[in-house]
C-alpha cells in the first residue's frame, strides 16, 4: 500500500506517508489530545512519531506551548509540501489500481455521523453492484472531512455545506438536503410535552449518546463546555439506530439527526421528537470533492448516485 511507502532524499532524510499524515493532523488540531481522537494512536505514540519525524528532518516542527502545539516556520513549510505529497500519492494509487485486474478501485469517503449512517451506508450496496470498487469509510466531523480531502486522505467528503464553503479550497460542493438535530425523549419524559427546547435546558437530564469518539458526541461535548456544563452520557452506543432504540425503551434522552429518526418509523409511537432552538441545529448537508480532476470521477459518481436515490425515494428533508 502506498500509505506505507518510505521516501529518501539526496540528503538521506527519511519519512513515510503515515508520519506526514500524523503531522498534518497535529498541525490542523494543534493538540496531541485532539489528534488522538481522530487517529488510531495514543497521545504518547503520537508524540514519539512526531519526535522521530523532527529528528529525521533535523528541525523542530512545532513549538510546545501550554495550550498546545504551534507551527514553527519549518513546520509551516512542511504543511504545504506534505499536502502535495499525500495528494500525489493518493492519485498515484488510484491511477495504478486500474492496471491490476485483481485490485478494486478504492473510493475513500470521509463523512460526519449523519451522512455515514443515514445516507452513505444505506446507498453503498446499490452503488457497488456491477462496479469493481472498494469503499473505505472515515467517520469524521465536517471540518475534518474537508481537511481529509485537502490532505489527500479522502476522495469524497460529506458534511455541513457551510463548512465546505467556508475555506478557500478548490472543491466542488454538491448540496443534498437540509437536516436538523432534534432531541428525542421517551413518551413519559418530563420534556415530552415540549415542542421545542434549547440544548442548555436538556443538560439537566440524563443523556444517552453515540460512542465518545463519534463526531456528533464530540460536538455535544464541545457545545456543553461552551455553556459551562459537562456532557456525561449514562450510556454510549454504536450508531443512531441503537441509540433511538435505547431512548425508546425509557433510558435518558438524546440528540440525533431528524433523518435518523425518520429511518426508524417503527419507533415513532415510543418517542417524542422535540425541535432544538439552537442555531447549530439546522444542518444543510452536502458532498464535496476536488474540482476539475479526472481521477475523482468516481467520487462524483457516488455523490450523484446518492442524490438521485434520495430524490427517487422522495426523501427531500
Amino acid at each position: 500500500a502506498i500509505s506505507s511507502c518510505r521516501f529518501r532524499t539526496s540528503s538521506m532524510i527519511r519519512y513515510d506517508l503515515n508520519d506526514l499524515n500524523i503531522f498534518l493532523v497535529l498541525a490542523r488540531t494543534g493538540s496531541l489530545t485532539a489528534a488522538a481522537q481522530t487517529l488510531p494512536f495514543t497521545t504518547s505514540a503520537l508524540s514519539l512519531r512526531l519526535r522521530k519525524l523532527e529528528t529525521s528532518l533535523g528541525t523542530t516542527l512545532f513549538t510546545r506551548k501550554a495550550r498546545g502545539l504551534a507551527l514553527t516556520p519549518a513546520g509551516d513549510m512542511l504543511v504545504r509540501h506534505a499536502q502535495n505529497i499525500l495528494k500525489s500519492a493518493a492519485q498515484l494509487e488510484t491511477a495504478m489500481s486500474g492496471f491490476d485486474e485483481k485490485e478494486r478501485t478504492v473510493l475513500r469517503i470521509a463523512s460526519n455521523s449523519t451522512g455515514l449512517q443515514t445516507i452513505i451506508a444505506p446507498q453503498a450496496a446499490g452503488f457497488l453492484a456491477g462496479r469493481s470498487v472498494r469503499l473505505v469509510f472515515l467517520e469524521l466531523r465536517s471540518n475534518e472531512a474537508l481537511a481529509a480531502i485537502e490532505d489527500g486522505n479522502a476522495d469524497l467528503a460529506f458534511g455541513l455545506e457551510n463548512v465546505f464553503r467556508s475555506r478557500e479550497t478548490d472543491v466542488e460542493v454538491v448540496p443534498l438536503f437540509t437536516d436538523r438535530h432534534v432531541v428525542i425523549v421517551p413518551t413519559s419524559h418530563p420534556l415530552a410535552d415540549r415542542a421545542a427546547v434549547r440544548f442548555a435546558e436538556t443538560l439537566a437530564f440524563p443523556y444517552a449518546s453515540c460512542l465518545k469518539n463519534a463526531p456528533i458526541t464530540r460536538a455535544m461535548i464541545e457545545r456543553a463546555a461552551q455553556l459551562g456544563s459537562v456532557f456525561e452520557p449514562i450510556a454510549e452506543v454504536p450508531g443512531f439506530r441503537l441509540l433511538i432504540d435505547f431512548v425508546a425503551q425509557g433510558a435518558g434522552l438524546a440528540v440525533v439527526p431528524k433523518s435518523a429518526v425518520l429511518s426508524v418509523p417503527e419507533r415513532a409511537k415510543d418517542l417524542v421528537v422535540i425541535n432544538l432552538l439552537d442555531e447549530w441545529a439546522e444542518r444543510p448537508l452536502a458532498f464535496a470533492y476536488p474540482k476539475g480532476k479526472p481521477e475523482y470521477t468516481l467520487a462524483q459518481d457516488f455523490a450523484s448516485y446518492c442524490a438521485n436515490a434520495r430524490t427517487d425515494s422522495g426523501l427531500l428533508c
